[in-house]
């Protein structure tokens, strides 16, 4: 078990990733570095920065053009995560994929 787990890692480390739910990052989230960056979630890089609260209120990033942006990104599946920070919102919005799993889990 081990070793197919850590093969499944490189996919999600090289590649595209390929979700099987949505990720709500930056919609339902954000991340606040210790210097006042604000991120979608915690495994963002510089790329994915949506601005700083010592420039800005974070009313001014979270609706801000390049907020809008990053979400765009992260809906477009560009980051590489491993959705492990959003995966509970991440169902919520999702319901068809849960029932799925609860259908193969339980009655099959």
């Amino acid at each position: 078990l081990t070793n197919k787990l850590l093969s499944f890692f490189p996919q999600y480390l090289e590649e595209k990733p390929n979700r099987p739910v949505q990720c709500v990052s930056g919609f339902t989230s954000a991340f606040i570095s210790p210097f006042g960056d604000v991120y979608p979630c915690v495994p963002s890089g510089e790329a994915y920065k949506m601005g700083n609260l010592l420039e800005s209120t974070f009313d001014e990033i979270w609706t801000s053009g390049r907020a809008r942006e990053v979400r765009e990104a992260v809906n477009a599946h560009e980051c590489n995560c491993l959705l492990t920070c959003e995966t509970t919102n991440s169902l919520k919005f999702s319901p068809s994929y849960l029932a799925e799993r609860v259908y193969q889990r339980v009655l099959s």
